[in-house]
């Protein structure tokens, strides 16, 4: 009895702590959302120093076409619109609104690219964190994070419940 006691308070917490956890993380996607922000996990080492593998970088959508030769863009490519690449750009032509741009690790320029392809520039960097982000995407992390504490809790509470109702009750008759 004290061990179920006990073990119902730990997933009770442990319940908590993933639902405020969940809403603030909710809230803040939520907020860059609205904003236009986007959320990218860096997939390759091309940008290395300045963006790691598994980082988590945020881009602001572009407003103004003014962009500044040294930022980090994020752009679609052409031939396949699924890819986003992040790389720091390197050339802009303005007379024909073509954008290069080159990986920090790598020795070679990418191809020119349309300025509306570009959907972003990076804002913040939170090292590790995509990494984070990844691991919780996983089903399995998440039914063992989230879900499995939940189904216990709830099922100690029937437990608890049925119990409660089994008990028992006994009435004072009074005599009129």
């Amino acid at each position: 009895m004290i061990f179920q006691s006990t073990l119902r308070r730990v997933l009770f917490g442990l319940l908590v702590v993933d639902i405020v956890i969940a809403i603030t993380a909710l809230a803040a996607i939520s907020t860059l959302r609205l904003n236009g922000s986007q959320l990218l996990i860096v997939q390759s080492a091309s940008m290395v120093p300045a963006l790691q593998k598994g980082d988590l970088l945020i881009t602001d959508p572009i407003k103004d076409q003014r962009f500044v030769r040294g930022e980090i863009v994020s752009y679609r490519l052409a031939t396949d619109p699924n890819v986003i690449v992040s790389h720091r750009l390197v050339d802009i032509d303005r007379s024909k609104h073509k954008l290069v741009t080159a990986g920090d690790a790598l020795n070679s320029r990418d191809q020119p690219i349309a300025e509306s392809q570009v959907i972003g520039r990076a804002r913040y960097l939170l090292p590790g964190f995509g990494r984070f982000l990844s691991i919780l995407r996983r089903p399995l992390v998440l039914a063992v994070v989230i879900y499995l504490p939940a189904v216990i809790l709830l099922y100690i509470e029937l437990v608890r419940v049925i119990r409660h109702l089994r008990t028992p009750r006994y009435q004072l008759q009074t005599r009129r």
